[in-house]
């Protein structure tokens, strides 16, 4: 009875985690149609837009990338997750390079194989929390205390610190190779979730304090380098004026003029104004349909899906069974939850265009794959955590009803 309850949790793992997920994807697959189609018929297309038949299809890799990961165990996870880095490190350096690399609005950010395009990018915020983890779980390099020259000096202290910081130095490199992309949005995302696991990886608050503050500062720097994102950041607030409207804020604008018109209850499915308007319809804004057709109501229940998701993950990360697993749930839990906010800040105008999609909701095959390989990563762990407690309940039961135990007396 334990093997067969263990099996079924193989599937689905935590109910809670799998219905949130698989109820997000059905909604996100129904807001690509319902923000493209007008689109797709003023090109001269069909009803169903060409990004829903990809973005089903897609929905149907991610589903099997996803049940693959569930079945495996989180040691092997862990033991191909360098690997795995490895592989998108060198692909993130094939996007600049043409023909492999593909370029679109001045940017390099996708790889063409022909039958569709990968980010690269996307792919690495799943990965670089795999990685992080794996990183935080060797054994603190030992320094030594005492040499007496120069090459006892680079074996007690240089070589051990080349070894600790090189991990480091790699996940900056993909930070730093993302941004010159460019893509300032996904970099910051694929920082975050490296902060992420160090957040629950036990890591001193003054090293987390400190690293935030660097981070700010880097942030800071990285968006006065490019005379395109300082002008987004420094003039968000004007962008109600006259050349604002028609320059860098008529996306924010028109999203913000589209929640108003939705008020409460939304002006109905398919009546929405904004997607017929706002370039970013089905990938960046795709929640300012969502406002527009349903209001203030529908807003809150898609809120609520993607908060209980990420809630529930960093739920569950405080009952994980070892310190990795603990790292990879609470860090997906993290990256979904941080993403999210980022995105309805940018929506809500709070925040300029920064390229960050809504998770689940916004269209994107690499951002659909990314998520399979996160939450299939976190369910494995969750798995691991339900075999435990089933095998410790069997335990407890077994002690309570089974014979009874002859004493020595």
């Amino acid at each position: 009875m334990l093997r067969m309850r263990d099996r079924s949790f193989a599937i689905i793992g935590d109910k809670t985690v799998f219905w949130l997920a698989a109820i997000l994807a059905i909604g996100g697959l129904f807001c690509t149609f319902d923000a493209g189609y007008a689109n797709s018929i003023r090109e001269g297309g069909s009803l169903v837009s060409t990004e829903v038949r990809k973005q089903f299809a897609l929905l149907l890799l991610s589903a099997f990338i996803y049940l693959v990961i569930v079945r495996s165990s989180w040691t092997r996870l862990q033991a191909i997750s360098k690997w795995l880095f490895a592989a998108l490190f060198i692909m993130c350096i094939l996007v600049f390079i043409p023909p492999l690399g593909h370029q679109e609005r001045q940017a390099w950010r996708w790889l063409d194989f022909r039958v569709g395009y990968l980010q690269p990018g996307e792919l690495m915020k799943p990965v670089m929390i795999l990685f992080a983890a794996s990183v935080l779980m060797r054994k603190p390099v030992q320094f030594g205390r005492v040499w007496r020259d120069w090459p006892e000096w680079m074996d007690a202290r240089f070589v051990p610190f080349v070894r600790a910081i090189f991990p480091w130095v790699l996940i900056g490199t993909v930070v730093f190779l993302i941004e010159r992309q460019p893509d300032m949005g996904t970099a910051s995302c694929v920082a975050m979730c490296a902060y992420g696991v160090l957040l629950f990886g036990g890591v001193r608050a003054r090293v987390l304090i400190g690293l935030a503050i660097v981070g700010l500062l880097m942030f800071y720097l990285l968006a006065h380098s490019k005379d395109y994102r300082a002008e987004r950041m420094l003039r968000n607030a004007d962008r109600w004026s006259q050349e604002g409207v028609a320059t860098f804020g008529y996306q924010p604008a028109e999203s913000e003029k589209a929640q108003a018109v939705g008020g409460l209850t939304g002006v109905g499915i398919g009546r929405g104004h904004a997607k017929h308007v706002l370039p970013a319809a089905t990938t960046d804004y795709a929640f300012t349909t969502i406002a527009e057709e349903f209001g203030l109501m529908g807003s809150l229940i898609a809120i609520a899906l993607i908060a209980g998701l990420s809630l529930r993950l960093i739920v569950l990360s405080t009952r994980a069974p070892n310190r990795w697993c603990r790292m990879v749930i609470g860090g997906v839990g993290w990256w979904i939850g941080s993403q999210a906010v980022i995105n309805l800040l940018m929506v809500g105008a709070l925040l300029p265009s920064v390229g960050i999609p809504l998770p689940f909701i916004s269209y994107g095959g690499s951002s659909l794959l990314a998520l399979a390989i996160g939450l299939g990563a976190a369910q494995t762990c969750v798995n691991r955590l339900s075999s435990l407690e089933d095998r410790g309940a069997a335990d407890r039961n077994w002690r309570r009803y089974g014979r009874t135990r002859l004493t020595r007396t």
